[in-house]
């Protein structure tokens, strides 16, 4: 009885399903149907034409300092 399972040539521990590579790949693509919507932007009015405010919004200041502590170590490292 054949195995159902291989061992990853790349990763011993790693068990891979055992399935025959593909023969034929088709040529043609097909996107899938996205629904119409109707786009709507809920900004907060005090980032209305401010790109740094929008910018905070997503990266609080404590972020910021982890991206630069990891990025100043980053770089100090020998």
């Amino acid at each position: 009885m054949a195995s159902l399972e291989i061992t990853d040539p790349t990763d011993l521990g790693t068990l891979r399903p055992y399935e025959k590579a593909f023969q034929k790949t088709r040529g043609e693509f097909f996107p899938i149907k996205i629904p119409e919507f109707a786009l709507h932007v809920n900004l907060p009015t005090t980032c209305a034409n401010d790109p740094l405010a929008i910018f905070l919004l997503y990266y609080i200041p404590e972020i910021i300092d982890i991206i630069v502590r990891n990025t100043n170590d980053f770089i100090l490292k020998p």
